[in-house]
């Protein structure tokens, strides 16, 4: 399963969301090579952590992999982890992975 949930309120949020995320995953499933491991794509609405255990919880899932954006500082504080709160509340393990930029991309500044 490839999960997206974005945050925020507001139907045109949601909406625009939606269709990024549909953009996003379709790249996504592009890339990933064929191996025995069943990639499903879904999207949902919520809080992000909340529904993500939601799904776990619900279905027969022997692992979850999650993308971390690496926020630190003020930015983590404020905003939280998502990846954290999965974390503390998932049934099954919980892999992270860091995102690099590519070599010739700056950072995101927090």
């Amino acid at each position: 399963l490839m999960l997206y949930v974005p945050g925020g309120d507001g139907q045109s949020l949601i909406d625009y969301a939606r269709a990024q995320a549909e953009e996003e995953l379709e790249g996504v499933l592009t890339r990933v090579p064929e191996t025995k491991v069943a990639v499903n794509r879904r999207l949902a609405n919520g809080r992000p952590h909340k529904k993500i255990i939601e799904i776990i919880e619900g279905e027969a899932f022997d692992l979850v992999v999650m993308g971390t954006h690496g926020r630190t500082g003020l930015t983590h504080l404020i905003l939280g982890s998502v990846a954290e709160k999965v974390i503390r509340r998932s049934p099954v393990p919980v892999l992270t992975v860091g995102w690099k930029p590519p070599e010739d991309e700056e950072p995101e500044a927090d």
